[in-house]
């Protein structure tokens, strides 16, 4: 029963964990390199853990703690609900709605006992509201909890340039945003509501400076330093322009409900991935541009490569700017270009989002752009999906590929097969 019950909840656990196949199994197995297991939990009668075969990318140990607490999750309902007769299709619905909702509760709860209730409330609100659009615009909010006293932050959020403007205490419910002006005037962006892990939304913070480069604004640049005075275990909760809610946490952790499931958004994921390709600074400049296309559903495709330039001279098989002029010099300017120094242009995340393959070396330079590429170099059977997929394919047998899609999700694929996906 309790490996049944699992597999209502599966295709959630590895959305997660951008893919990785998992499954319940006893606690007494054995594992090899390729494989990561749980905390051991009690499921009735039996001491289980969630094995995750791990393909491509091991697991972060951020990803290796939210994996705890869903099987911590997993065990509560099912011991909840395995003691009453009768009710194994309500188990079945529990599970496929709750657990993973549970999971992220208990996670941001910290070793608190008290607050689970609280931060609870707070997401299903958040979610609620993801529903709403005012004059066909979708509401946008935002949040800052703080984990420490309200007056030592009001002083440092104050000392960082930024506006904290009182309110009378606010209890954060369902009828907290009755009125379009709460979310039209605390939209998220560069202001939000400041509360405690009780919720009740104490203050407004405001930042007095904005931020032009996109990228940065996308991935949340100014809420890390802000997070960073609010304590340990400090987080915001963000409903964005996509009507997905982001659980911003402290060392550039995102967690992402998406199409209705939660993701992990976690950088470490592509430091393991380029680490031996490419600096820190150029894999976080490409991977928060990336997460800024996702979010803006533009889809994208990144090669990294040593490859000699004959190789890929012979893999480009035209350029989407066809013969035009205007375009082939614009390309030409750009080429031998650092990643960083497009960034730091603004150039970067508009150069991404045009049609066609981008190709970066390991010295973190800009190879080519709006490539047109040779699929016929996939080995038979490889070849899945739409046109970027199959490109994506092509591509990775000659380095590390990054494919964003329209729709949002960001995959990496490697030696034509996929390693990873995220949304």
């Amino acid at each position: 029963m309790p490996e049944a019950a699992f597999e209502v909840l599966k295709p959630a656990v590895q959305s997660l964990l951008g893919g990785r196949r998992v499954n319940l199994v006893p606690a007494d197995n054995d594992f090899s390199s390729q494989e990561y297991a749980s905390k051991p939990i009690d499921v009735g009668r039996e001491k289980k853990r969630i094995q995750v075969t791990q393909e491509g990318i091991r697991l972060t140990p951020f990803e290796a703690e939210l994996l705890n607490q869903t099987a911590k999750a997993f065990a509560v309902l099912f011991n909840r609900f395995e003691s009453t007769t009768g009710y194994k299709a309500h188990l079945r619905t529990a599970i496929s709605s709750s657990v993973m909702d549970i999971t992220l509760a208990r996670f941001l709860r910290g070793k608190r006992s008290s607050g689970f209730a609280s931060v609870q409330r707070l997401i299903q609100v958040l979610k609620r509201l993801s529903y709403e659009r005012y004059e066909g615009s979708p509401a946008t909010t935002g949040f800052l909890v703080f984990r420490t006293k309200q007056e030592t932050v009001c002083d440092k959020v104050r000392d960082q340039g930024c506006y904290w403007i009182d309110l009378t205490p606010v209890k954060i419910d369902n009828d907290f945003f009755g009125s379009p002006l709460t979310y039209r005037y605390v939209d998220g962006n560069h202001n939000f509501f400041a509360t405690g892990i009780q919720m009740k939304a104490v203050a407004t913070i405001r930042s007095k400076h904005s931020i032009d480069d996109a990228v940065d604004i996308l991935s949340h640049a100014n809420l890390y330093r802000l997070l960073e005075i609010a304590g340990k275990n400090a987080f915001a909760a963000i409903l964005n322009n996509s009507s997905e809610v982001e659980v911003i946490l402290q060392k550039e952790k995102i967690i992402v409900w998406r199409k209705g499931v939660w993701n992990i958004f976690d950088p470490d994921i592509f430091h393991f991935f380029f680490q031996d390709e490419l600096g820190e600074k150029v894999i976080n400049e490409l991977l928060w541009t990336v997460y800024s296309l996702s979010k803006t559903r533009h889809g994208t495709l990144i090669l990294i490569t040593s490859a000699p330039k004959k190789e890929l001279e012979n893999f480009r098989k035209g350029s989407v700017a066809g013969n035009h002029l205007l375009s082939e010099e614009l390309i030409k300017k750009a080429r031998d270009t650092s990643i960083s120094s497009l960034k730091s242009k603004g150039d970067l995340i508009k150069m991404l989002s045009a049609d066609g393959l981008t190709i970066v070396n390991y010295k973190g330079q800009l190879v080519d752009t709006g490539v047109i590429t040779d699929t016929s170099r996939i080995t038979k059977g490889k070849a899945v999906g739409g046109g970027r997929t199959t490109a994506a394919i092509a591509a990775s047998s000659l380095g590390k590929v990054i494919k964003v899609s329209e729709d949002g999700p960001i995959e990496l694929y490697e030696n034509q097969s996929l390693k990873y996906r995220f949304g």
